[in-house]
């Protein structure tokens, strides 16, 4: 049995962000199999180029892969360029993980990729999220429904694999009833069960099975520092959720350092390089 070092980021566009993530993914690629998201990429940084295809030779050198999404999807549409484009999240890898598949979303909320690990031979379904439409949403209504829009897509991939895992900036917290219920992204905490009838295996004609959120193990830190009526919150709207066979082998915390880089400002209680806490995580496979 073998473990993936798991990783995600909002990267705020900061080009210092971006170089620690590649040097941390670096690091941990030097010692075994990694797969990252990584959202809101400086626009002329490598791991952006990377993503239109281009081959970056810093990023070989240092063996990381990036998925491209400007290939034509399973469902035959091309990938989204230009302005929608820069939405898209990034999905970097391991070269010694083969890519099977790649899936851009329309609405520019997600990219799924499919990879295939040789030792034990398995398949791993990678859906790498920035759910944007979330943060604009006021009412709970409409975050339910974007929820369930969005899981909806997902659930289109024809995809069937050993593990599945949802790394990314959710726009909300774990906890939020939007994440759990059935009708919306039903991705569970730990201590919830699914509905177990057979009527709730399918939703609008495709499978619909519960996520699990590998709660970080320093989840009070929170990701991100939310301001509201005079007070700070810390809120984790950064996480990890895998299918169920995946839970049990599954673990995961937010970060204070990055390539052994200080991400986080003690004495202000708050973010130092982006405005997010990254959040790495471990599946055994």
């Amino acid at each position: 049995m073998s473990e993936i070092y798991l990783f995600t980021w909002n990267l705020k566009k900061d080009r210092a962000a971006h170089d620690l993530a590649v040097k941390h993914l670096a690091q941990h690629g030097a010692r075994g199999l990694f797969i990252a998201c990584v959202q809101e990429l400086p626009g002329r940084s490598d791991l952006a180029k990377a993503r239109t295809g281009k081959k970056v030779a810093d990023l070989t050198a240092q063996g990381i892969e990036v998925v491209s999404t400007f290939s034509p999807d399973l469902r035959g549409r091309e990938a989204p360029t230009g302005l929608a484009f820069a939405k898209f999240p990034a999905i970097a890898h391991h070269p010694h993980l083969v890519l099977l598949d790649a899936v851009a979303d329309e609405d520019g909320e997600f990219v799924a990729a499919r990879f295939e690990v040789h030792a034990p031979k398995k398949t791993i379904s990678v859906i790498g999220l920035h759910a944007k439409s979330q943060s604009d949403m006021k009412v709970a209504e409409d975050r339910g429904g974007s929820r369930a829009l969005l899981r909806h897509a997902i659930n289109e991939i024809p995809w069937r694999c050993d593990h599945t895992i949802v790394l990314g900036d959710w726009n909300c917290e774990w906890s939020a009833p939007e994440m759990q219920s059935w009708h919306c992204f039903y991705a569970l905490r730990e201590g919830f069960s699914p509905f177990d009838e057979p009527s709730f295996a399918q939703r609008r004609g495709f499978e619909h099975p519960p996520l699990y959120v590998v709660q970080p193990r320093n989840v009070a830190m929170g990701t991100y520092r939310f301001r509201d009526s005079g007070i700070v919150q810390a809120k984790t709207i950064d996480f990890i959720a895998v299918d169920k066979g995946s839970y049990s082998g599954t673990r995961s915390q937010i970060l204070t350092t990055v390539a052994t880089t200080p991400v986080w400002n003690a004495a202000l209680a708050a973010p130092s390089v982006s405005d997010h806490m990254p959040v790495e995580g471990h599946l055994r496979v």
